[in-house]
């Protein structure tokens, strides 16, 4: 079993647009390989390399727990999706939909795949949408404070 991805895209390159909005300047490739040839084709859905050790795990068949903020990237447990902090912002990808968050109120909502720019705030027009993310977001960095905190990510 073999996992190739990139660590993040160099900033200062030339990018097509939606390569250079504050969603997709982290996209990189994940490509899981198996000699055996029983992995093909493609999946779009959302991930991120917190997916990789759930994903190992699921694929050589471990059934133990593990406390991990991704998921395996061949089951159905759990929402596709990506958080990212840099420089003091957050980033919630969920679905076709970019949360930005300051740490305290959310301060955009994008559909990053129609609006690669990311210009259209659709905060206003989608509070629903804005406020289960934003909720989801602060419930995943309240629980990775935790679980820092306490030292809790290492099962015991």
């Amino acid at each position: 079993l073999f996992v190739i991805t990139g660590d993040h895209t160099f900033q200062y390159n030339d990018h097509p647009p939606q390569y250079s909005n504050p969603a997709g300047r982290f996209a990189v490739p994940i490509i899981v390989y198996r000699s055996d040839g029983s992995f093909s084709g493609t999946d779009d859905h959302i991930a991120q390399h917190l997916d990789l050790l759930p994903t190992i795990l699921d694929l050589i068949g471990y059934d133990g727990a593990v406390n991990t903020f991704g998921r395996s990237l061949f089951g159905n447990d759990r929402t596709p999706r990506a958080a990212i902090q840099l420089g003091g912002q957050y980033r919630l990808i969920q679905d076709d939909r970019l949360l930005l968050f300051d740490g305290a109120k959310a301060i955009g909502l994008y559909d990053f795949h129609s609006d690669t720019l990311c210009t259209n705030d659709l905060r206003a027009v989608e509070p629903d949408v804005t406020a289960r993310l934003t909720r989801d977001l602060k419930a995943m960095i309240q629980r990775h404070g935790e679980v820092l905190l306490k030292n809790s990510m290492v099962a015991r």
